[in-house]
C-alpha cells in the first residue's frame, strides 16, 4: 500500500511539473517599424513553420530570437532604383515628381529603398 501511494505522488508530482513547465511564459521584446519597443510575456509554446517543403514545429524553448520582415517588391525593383536616383537629379520638378512617385508605392519598396541607401 505505502508503495502504491508513493508511486501515485511521485506521478502527481511529475505530472504537476510537467504542467508548470508548458504554462511558462515565454519573454519577448517586440521592435516596431516606427522605432517602437514593446517588451512582454507571451503563452506561446510552439513556433510553427509552414514552407513548400514541409512544416516545422520548433518548442520555443529552443528559440533565441525571431525577425519577421517586410518582402521586397522586385517586379518593380527597377522603377523604384531609377526613381531614387532621379532624387539627386537637379531639376527640382523631377526631383519632386520622383518622391511623389516613391511616397505612393507600397510598403514592398521599403527594403529596396533600404538597399539602395545602403549600398
Amino acid at each position: 500500500m505505502k508503495k502504491t501511494l508513493l508511486i501515485f505522488v511521485a506521478i502527481f508530482i511529475a505530472a504537476f511539473a510537467n504542467a508548470q513547465n508548458s504554462k511558462e511564459k515565454v519573454e519577448f521584446k517586440l521592435t516596431l517599424r516606427d522605432g517602437s519597443v514593446m517588451n512582454g510575456t507571451s503563452n506561446i509554446t510552439n513556433v510553427v513553420l509552414v514552407t513548400d517543403y514541409g512544416k516545422l514545429d520548433v518548442p520555443i524553448k529552443n528559440v533565441s530570437s525571431l525577425e519577421f520582415g517586410i518582402l521586397p517588391d522586385n517586379a518593380n525593383k527597377q522603377k523604384i532604383v531609377s526613381q531614387l536616383k532621379q532624387l539627386s537629379n537637379t531639376s527640382e520638378e523631377q526631383r519632386k515628381a520622383s518622391y511623389e512617385e516613391l511616397a505612393k508605392g507600397s510598403i514592398n519598396t521599403i527594403p529596396i529603398i533600404s538597399d539602395f541607401l545602403f549600398s
